[in-house]
């Protein structure tokens, strides 16, 4: 058998050999250590394909599926466009800085001003620009979230409150009896920050998967609890009945220390 020059796809050589064999084992002596191993080991497996080794994560995976549905779903114009400028870091920490000033002109107003009448223009001003400011960016988050995404979050309707809550300070909405404190929920746009800042979301996502072992804690103590109540009323239900001169028999309010605290 005479020898047959063979190219080499993966180090560009040609060298003769004998066999297939040959020229896969030439190959390798020529290729590097790492490129060698990795074609060695791709052989067995489809070709040994390189995307196997790299798996996507889970905010890699939301982020590409949320991207199909707006391909599939889109029928607004530059929604991804939209979508992609609200969830850009430096968007995200802009509407964060906004929602903080607003919160500290809130403590700067009931420290400086509790009746708002000293400085009404200035706080009917801020309260404008704020409400106004917020609304823009929910109907911004929405544009590019529309629809099923939008909806499927948890902090949008906590967004949704809050803004709705500023319009009816804006246009002076009265609300009849209980419903005017419902005003007094502007207070909590803060709140917003932990729909805004992961470092802050993980603390409460932290919290809340904090809440079941709590929740065993604070029954084993509401039972220590019952378990004393029990004992104290059966012990000390009748303090004092037999002596009621005595100095300490009565309470501040003139009742014998025992059916004070301890009666039904």
């Amino acid at each position: 058998q005479g020898q047959m020059p063979i190219v080499c796809g993966g180090c560009a050589c040609t060298r003769g050999v004998q066999s297939t064999g040959g020229a896969a084992q030439g190959c390798k002596e020529a290729m590097p250590a790492g490129q060698a191993a990795a074609r060695s080991s791709g052989g067995n497996d489809a070709g040994g394909d390189p995307g196997h080794a790299h798996s996507p994560s889970a905010a890699e995976q939301s982020t590409a599926k949320h991207e199909q549905q707006l391909r599939h779903e889109s029928r607004l114009w530059h929604q991804k466009e939209v979508y992609e400028f609200y969830h850009d870091p430096k968007v995200m920490y802009l509407v964060a800085f906004i929602i903080l000033a607003n919160f500290i002109i809130e403590c700067v107003q009931r420290q400086i001003d509790p009746s708002g009448d000293i400085h009404k223009t200035a706080w009917r001003v801020t309260e404008l620009v704020f409400s106004f400011l917020f609304l823009i960016e929910l109907i911004i988050n929405m544009y590019g979230s529309w629809f099923r995404h939008f909806f499927s979050i948890g902090w949008n309707y906590f967004d949704m409150l809050v803004v709705a809550v500023g319009m009816l300070i804006v246009f002076n909405v009265s609300l009849p009896g209980p419903l005017k404190n419902i005003l007094m929920l502007r207070a909590f746009r803060v709140f917003r920050l932990f729909g805004r800042i992961a470092s802050l979301r993980k603390i409460i996502l932290s919290i809340k998967k904090a809440i079941p072992g709590v929740m065993n804690a604070f029954i084993i103590m509401t039972l220590v609890v019952c378990i004393y109540a029990v004992l104290a009323v059966d012990l000390f239900g009748k303090a004092y009945e037999d002596h009621p001169n005595a100095t300490s028999a009565y309470t501040q309010r003139g009742e014998l220390y025992g059916e004070e605290y301890y009666g039904t």
